[in-house]
Parts: C-alpha cells; sequence; structure tokens
C-alpha cells in the first residue's frame, strides 16, 4: 500500500499501485465544479447577469478572446477561473 498526500486539502489517500493516479473528495468536488462551466453553461450565465464577453473577461483577469475560446470549448476552464467564476455567479450554482 502507498500513501499519496493531496496538495489541496492535506488529506491522505492510499493505493495498491504508487503509480496510481488519485482522486480525494476536494478534487472531486473542483473536477465537478469545473464541468459546470463548460461553453453553453458560460454563455447562458454570462448573458443572463446582462454581462458581455468583455465585462466578465476584465472581472475574471482574462482577455476576451481567451474567454471566448472557453465558451466555444477550445480551452478548459482551469481551477483558478471554476473558483473565480463560482464566486462571481454564485447563487446559479446548485
Amino acid at each position: 500500500m502507498y500513501k499519496f498526500k493531496c496538495s489541496t486539502c492535506n488529506q491522505f489517500v492510499t493505493a495498491n499501485d504508487k503509480h496510481a493516479k488519485i482522486v480525494c473528495s476536494c478534487s472531486t468536488e473542483m473536477i465537478r465544479s469545473v464541468i459546470k462551466f463548460k461553453g453553453n453553461r458560460l454563455i447562458a450565465l454570462r448573458k443572463s447577469h446582462n454581462m458581455s464577453q468583455l465585462q466578465l473577461a476584465f472581472e475574471l483577469g482574462i482577455s476576451k478572446s481567451y474567454l471566448s475560446r472557453i465558451e466555444h470549448d477550445l480551452y478548459p476552464v482551469t481551477e483558478i477561473l471554476a473558483e473565480k467564476l463560482s464566486s462571481l455567479f454564485a447563487t446559479e450554482i446548485d
């Protein structure tokens, strides 16, 4: 048995293989929050808040073109952006 420590929550997870891909509960939650912000959902949230791409990009600290690429599923939503989006659209997250 091998023990791995999550870099986010410091929780220990065990596995039989030292090369196993380990995902603790906090990582699973982060992955779920990232998935919530796929392109069409992000466009709908932005529009429901009457925000332009430029306004949302400014709030997130990214360029308008980068946001456009995320909205069209060309770039993934990073964990940092997912956290910012969760804060910005807190009432929209289930």
